[in-house]
């Protein structure tokens, strides 16, 4: 069994028998008993095929992972992380080489120490090569008072890192491969698996290399809205859409799914929390929907100037108003104009909405992180502080 990374990242197998029919993996699906590990997950089989030695060779991949190791209670959690963003951070050691690599951060009574890898400039010279993948960071997860702590609270812990870094990088970044240790820092318990990992190509993102301390400003505030009863399921499905949106391949899905997150955000803002009826939140156009959670929010409507683009995109009926004129394209895409003389929408435009759009999202799932500092800024693209106090 081997971590695979193309085409996509997934644990594979491989099965070598001189039974022309292989007494285990003889079907195309079902469960695996692999060897000498005593426990079993599901698997797909993707191909059989006869050498010229008459051996059979199976291959194929286990969807959800395996578990080794018994549930006992752990002292820490260590994860990996997938095409992370590079960051000056706290000073590391290991066999006589000293780098930059430490980012430390926590929420509630749980702390992370993300250790960037000492090859990190080699890794991100191949990653440039083809945008593939590669396992650039190495995190910690401990209680902060050296409790123990169950393996379903470490793994919800993950689950909940997943959603974090993804936001933070603007594209996913897993956690896989988890191993939980014991007080003596014995390995006791393993998941070999791979959560979603977007390939390594830029991303627009509120981090910046400068500036690891962002994790920990970030951290409690996010884990809180993510963790609670109110906004839990919500506002992970909202960082879902923008990560998703993030992509921006093809732009036009990108737009649309800015869109959606933002209407998910608004709904759960104005209706799910009783300011307004759901009859009444119909009434309003998406463009209402967006223009009322930037003024909650105190972020400005008007158009940056710099999307030249969008400021002078002819059609929108509100001029200067940025959530008139992201909705207007993003109506324009999905409900094509029966006018056929009307122009098509430019690259240059789409692209200016779809920033707009997308800094918008990024903006509100801040606000209710109540997060405060400085990010880095996917329009000027330099770092700025968020608009609220």
């Amino acid at each position: 069994m081997a971590l695979e990374w193309k085409p996509d990242p997934r644990l594979a197998w491989r099965q070598v028998s001189r039974d022309l029919v292989p007494a285990v993996l003889n079907a195309d699906g079902g469960r695996l008993v692999p060897w000498g590990l005593h426990t079993e997950a599901r698997y797909l089989r993707e191909a059989l095929t006869i050498d010229p030695r008459r051996q059979a060779l199976s291959e194929g991949l286990l969807p959800n992972g395996i578990e080794v190791g018994r549930h006992v209670p752990l002292s820490s959690l260590v994860f990996h992380a997938a095409n992370f963003p590079s960051y000056i951070g706290a000073p590391l050691e290991s066999d006589g080489s000293v780098w930059a690599g430490r980012a430390t951060f926590g929420w509630n009574d749980w702390t992370v120490d993300m250790d960037q890898s000492p090859d990190d400039s080699r890794l991100r010279q191949e990653l440039r090569v083809g945008y593939g993948h590669a396992l650039t960071h190495v995190g910690r997860l401990r209680r902060q008072d050296g409790s123990t702590f169950s393996v379903g609270r470490g793994l919800r812990c993950t689950e909940a890192l997943h959603s974090f870094l993804g936001f933070v990088r603007g594209g996913w970044c897993g956690p896989a491969l988890l191993s939980g240790l014991d007080g003596d820092d014995r390995v006791v318990w393993q998941q070999w698996s791979v959560r979603l990992v977007s390939p390594a190509q830029p991303r627009p993102s509120i981090f910046m290399a400068s500036d690891p301390e962002l994790l920990a400003r970030l951290a409690p505030g996010f884990m809180a809205r993510l963790n609670g009863p109110a906004w839990g399921e919500t506002y992970r499905r909202a960082v879902a859409l923008f990560v998703a949106a993030n992509r921006g391949v093809p732009i036009e899905i990108g737009i649309i799914l800015a869109q959606s997150a933002l209407e998910l955000l608004a709904w759960s803002t104005f209706v799910r929390s009783g300011r307004m009826t759901p009859a009444a939140f119909k009434d309003w156009s998406a463009a209402d929907q967006i223009r009322s959670l930037l003024d909650r929010a105190h972020i400005s409507r008007s158009v940056p100037p710099s999307l030249v683009a969008l400021a002078s995109l002819s059609g929108a009926s509100a001029p200067g108003d940025g959530p008139e004129r992201v909705a207007y394209v993003r109506n324009r895409i999905v409900h094509p104009p029966r006018n056929t003389s009307l122009r098509k929408l430019s690259s240059p435009e789409l692209v200016d909405a779809w920033r707009l759009m997308l800094y918008y999202a990024e903006l509100i799932l801040l606000k209710l992180a109540r997060y405060k500092g400085q990010i880095h800024s996917r329009i000027d693209d330099h770092p700025t502080l968020v608009p609220w106090r």
